[in-house]
């Protein structure tokens, strides 16, 4: 393959929702505005009289029908690399040797480098809010995702929390030993 051919491929990104091919700029920009009509829920087939029919959950459409749901831009999910992972730290264990259970939880939105972090919320083992904070993706925000996050774009308008702001703070309260050690290693994965 020659190097025009190469960059040809390379500007083209997959759409997560329809896996159609959409055009992306050098810097991962979108290189056209394309509104997009695609289906938010799944296919499902039933019975019925001579068979099955197939129909997606969001809209009762059958399959094959356009979308019921508009984007204005093509969005995608994946990330190219994982630059900016960090791994959760080894540490003393505390004097009473309990390293801490906790849960956390992410929203992310859609930008041109795929799903960016908008959120994270932190509780203890009592379900008190140890960290909650809303997060400045790196890249402007194609779709918020409020469906599934309830991120909207006011709640991000004053924001200048860095994702580097939250893998310091979890940083700091987790360690290797926090339960679970692949709970933290994800968060750390997905918070880069």
């Amino acid at each position: 393959m020659n190097n025009s051919s190469y960059f040809v491929l390379a500007s083209k990104k997959i759409y997560c929702r329809c896996r159609k091919i959409y055009g992306v700029t050098p810097a991962g920009k979108h290189s056209g505005v394309e509104e997009h009509h695609y289906h938010s829920g799944q296919a499902f087939s039933h019975k019925v009289r001579g068979g099955l029919e197939t129909r997606y959950s969001c809209c009762e459409g059958v399959l094959g029908l356009p979308g019921c749901q508009v984007a204005k831009l093509h969005v995608r999910d994946q990330r190219e690399n994982l630059e900016g992972f960090v791994k959760t730290f080894v540490k003393f264990p505390p004097s009473d040797g309990n390293h801490s259970i906790f849960a956390v939880n992410c929203e992310v939105c859609y930008t041109a480098k795929g799903l960016e972090l908008t959120r994270v919320t932190v509780v203890d083992p009592s379900l008190q809010v140890v960290y909650d904070t809303f997060v400045k993706p790196d890249e402007e925000v194609i779709n918020y995702n409020t469906r599934f996050s309830g991120v909207v774009e006011d709640d991000l308008q004053n924001t200048e929390t860095s994702v580097l702001d939250v893998q310091a703070f979890l940083l700091n309260l987790f360690s290797a030993g926090t339960e679970s050690d692949t709970a933290s290693s994800i968060v750390s994965t997905f918070l880069s």
